[in-house]
Order: structure tokens, then sequence, then C-alpha cells
């Protein structure tokens, strides 16, 4: 639909995660933040192509802010992601735990990792 909208009336095709931070003013909160914290279901081979965490990572490497991502599975490298501008990276959820197990249990792994990761990484700056 994007694609005959674009070619038959002239419509502009942008990343929904790049207009989405323009309408929240992303970026001047990236720019405020002394820590930059964002998260998605997998990180992997596809995450810099217009995934939040790639363009989270993108303005907060502007800014020169860390980016901790936080994810339900990790499936590439700290590397890549690095390359995208996440400073560090988490899986939250406990490796081999069935699916329907962790979305149950998110909110527990999610806050119990993010406040894990935020106090270490805080305390060896």
């Amino acid at each position: 639909v994007g694609a005959g909208l674009a070619v038959f009336l002239g419509a502009s095709l942008e990343s929904g995660a790049e207009w989405v931070a323009r309408q929240c003013g992303l970026e001047k909160a990236v720019r405020w933040a002394d820590l930059v914290l964002t998260g998605e279901g997998c990180l992997d081979g596809q995450t810099a192509y217009g995934k939040v965490p790639a363009c989270v990572g993108r303005m907060a490497r502007a800014a020169h802010k860390p980016v901790l991502a936080l994810a339900g599975r990790l499936e590439t490298g700290p590397a890549s992601l690095r390359r995208i501008g996440l400073t560090w990276c988490r899986q939250v959820s406990p490796p081999g735990l069935p699916l329907a197990d962790c979305i149950r249990d998110a909110r527990k792994y999610l806050e119990a990792a993010a406040a894990e990761e935020v106090i270490r990484l805080w305390t060896s700056r």
C-alpha cells in the first residue's frame, strides 16, 4: 500500500520509528538524558533496519549519550549493536524459557534486568 501511495499519489515513505520519535520529541529528551534506555522483543540482524532501538541509538550517538538496550531475546553480537549506537545490551529473559512464560512474567524480568544493569553501569563509571 505504501509503495502504491508513493507512486500514484506522491506520498513519501519514512521510518515509522523516526516519525514517532519526531512526534514525541525524543531527540530533545535524548539530549537531556544522562543515560538512554530502549528495548525490543528481539535484538537481531534486522535491528539496524528500522527497529526502534536503531533510531534511538543513532540519536544517542549524535548526542554523545550512552544507551542500554534491553531485549527479550538477544540474537546478535554486541559489536553489531554498537555500530548502531547501542552501548550495552542485555537479554532480560532467562535463556531457554518458553515464550509463553517470558510473556507472562515479562515485567518481572524487565524490571530486574534494568535495575541490575543501570546500577552496575552507573557505579562502574
